[in-house]
């Protein structure tokens, strides 16, 4: 008999299924590219265009300008061979546009003259508008119109998010608690900002209950953000500042709602919670808040607040890192409220 051939060995291939960050993955990609292929058709046309601009200007976010800006400048940026800044290399123009933007503007030009350089040439705007919104201080006067914010950032788009330095001049019986168009402080939860300036012009009450309307409207002004449910975990940084801007009292329809009854009433009695949610929301490094009288002093000491002129928040919890003081400007005869993030020394951003 023949001799026993040895047998093949066999080989099992396993087939591995996708698993479920495989499928997930595999989704999102997925709708990434219908979402792309929407925005495009939606910006072939005017309607869908100027239905895009109204939602952002509504949600005061620049989610959809992809859509309303994409016929813009389609067409490619010319060379400008003959033009003398242009062919210096990139980098010595940039050290040129931050001159530009940073020198003394009493002892060279105004702001408005500066921000003319934006307007020579669209390789011009593209190289240096992000410069001139991080170095530049943009004031808003509040004083003659209404300070509108919703609108003002919404024309800027995207670009908001440059913006570090502003100021702030509105009196004090224009501000709006309960619209993000109307408070100036909203700014400091919204925006990352080296310095936010608020100048109130304030206005002495005929009687007592003027005087209690106007503390209710820059506590309430101040105190723009609610408190963190107790059901809320944020696991990242991204979570925790997209839990602060719907923590935000205009965003909420129901806690706009009782926010304003309870000021219609005067029921609304603020605490020291609300200021530690109001920092823990805050991304600006720095706010400074200017009374040229006692106003400030006199409203935070009417809700119980404070109990001496200088005066300090004690920090503890998620409001680890950040500060607010309070003191007064013996010189100016005004009150001062300062309130944002210490630097990893564990110092204020006071100067």
């Amino acid at each position: 008999m023949p001799a026993s051939q040895p047998q093949p060995k066999r080989t099992f291939h396993i087939l591995k299924t996708p698993t479920t960050t495989t499928s997930r993955a595999r989704l999102r990609n997925l709708s990434m590219a219908i979402s792309r292929r929407v925005r495009s058709i939606a910006a072939k046309h005017s309607v869908t265009r100027s239905l895009a601009r109204r939602l952002d200007n509504l949600t005061n976010t620049p989610h959809l300008e992809d859509i309303y800006t994409a016929h813009l400048f389609t067409m490619a940026v010319p060379s400008q061979p003959l033009s003398r800044l242009l062919s210096l290399p990139a980098e010595i123009r940039l050290l040129i546009y931050s001159h530009v933007f940073t020198v003394d503007a009493s002892a060279y030009c105004p702001r408005s003259t500066r921000l003319a350089l934006l307007q020579t040439c669209r390789l011009i705007h593209g190289e240096a508008h992000v410069l001139a919104l991080e170095l530049l201080t943009f004031t808003i006067n509040a004083l003659t119109a209404p300070l509108a914010l919703s609108a003002r950032l919404s024309d800027l788009g995207a670009r908001q998010m440059h913006l570090r330095h502003v100021v702030v001049t509105i009196p004090l019986p224009a501000l709006r608690p309960l619209s993000a168009g109307g408070n100036p402080f909203v700014l400091a939860s919204l925006l990352a900002l080296e310095a936010l300036e608020v100048r109130l012009v304030d206005t002495v009450g005929k009687w007592w209950k003027e005087d209690v309307r106007l503390f209710h409207l820059l506590v309430s002004s101040l105190c723009h953000v609610s408190l963190p449910s107790s059901s809320s975990t944020s696991t990242s940084e991204v979570d925790e500042e997209v839990d602060a801007v719907q923590r935000l009292i205009h965003a909420s329809l129901r806690e706009k709602y009782r926010r304003g009854v309870a000021l219609r009433r005067w029921a609304w009695q603020p605490s020291h919670e609300d200021l530690y949610a109001m920092l823990d929301a805050m991304r600006t490094k720095k706010v400074v808040v200017r009374s040229v009288t006692a106003t400030l002093y006199r409203a935070f000491a009417f809700f119980g607040l404070m109990q001496h002129g200088a005066w300090k928040l004690p920090v503890r919890g998620k409001g680890e890192g950040r500060y607010l003081v309070f003191h007064d400007e013996v010189v100016r005869q005004g009150s001062v409220l300062e309130f944002g993030q210490l630097d990893k020394g564990g110092r204020s951003g006071r100067v």
